[in-house]
């Protein structure tokens, strides 16, 4: 069973404490968002192959992973660093994020440490020089310590506020050429999440390969049908509740 902390909240950043009361407690009850049956959810090692902790800033977790390591957890990172400002209004400044990762990396490996710029967005002044601009500085910062940037552009859903915009597909060409040029220097695997573009690896943000080369854990064959269409996601148990992250993000697509 692989855990999923948590495409609906940032548990490292707000809840690494309630996480680690959880675990103590060796269980977790996860709530059906469409019907509101609850179900309890083992934490316990034997059952646990993987914890995926998705987060923004990953630094209140920190303290905890030796705990982790000791009780015999597996755990990689995917750390969404943007440069977005007043789209993110409650995250760390981009210098602290930016030192975090790396410390991160340098504590845990840079293989368990996956970059994500994530949603590409633009505006009425955020231009696609800008937004190119931001993630060439992220990206010369980083490279030398992750393995992988994953990417994906903003999905309009109704609920996105006006004023927010996804690149069209010229925009789109343009970018990807462009993150394929800046990545000549980089040398990282570059992978878009439920997208698919020349070039770039289509990619599996639950990733059944890459549990296998660090941990050796075979849980291939069980895709997750619950995501999108192009999701390429092994099969995870997602815990956490909606609309409890407090980064305060724009495009945020599950508050």
């Amino acid at each position: 069973m692989i855990i999923s902390a948590s495409r609906k909240t940032d548990i490292p950043a707000f809840y690494s404490d309630w996480l680690m009361q959880q675990i103590g407690a060796g269980c977790t009850s996860v709530v059906n968002p469409y019907n509101g049956i609850s179900r309890e959810v083992s934490l316990k090692p034997i059952d646990v192959d993987c914890f995926v902790f998705w987060t923004k800033n990953p630094l209140p977790i920190v303290k905890h992973l030796p705990m982790l390591d000791n009780l015999g957890y597996n755990y990689y990172f995917q750390y969404t660093l943007n440069d977005y400002q007043s789209l993110e209004t409650n995250v760390p400044d981009l210098q602290t994020r930016l030192n975090t990762f790396k410390t991160l990396s340098d504590t845990i490996g840079k293989n368990k440490v996956i970059w994500r710029y994530d949603p590409l967005l633009l505006t009425d002044t955020l231009t696609i020089e800008d937004l190119l601009k931001s993630i060439k500085y992220i990206g010369d910062e980083l490279h030398s310590y992750t393995d992988k940037l994953v990417f994906s552009f903003l999905d309009t859903y109704k609920k996105i506020p006006q004023g927010l915009y996804s690149p069209d597909d010229n925009q789109r060409n343009t970018i990807v050429n462009a993150l394929l040029e800046m990545n000549t220097n980089w040398n990282l695997e570059l992978a878009t999440c439920a997208e698919a573009y020349d070039g770039v690896r289509h990619n599996a943000c639950i990733d059944a390969d890459l549990i296998n080369e660090l941990f050796g854990l075979d849980v291939s064959g069980k895709k997750d049908m619950g995501q999108r269409k192009l999701c390429m996601c092994a099969k995870s148990i997602d815990i956490g509740s909606y609309r409890t992250c407090k980064h305060g993000c724009k495009y945020c697509y599950a508050m």
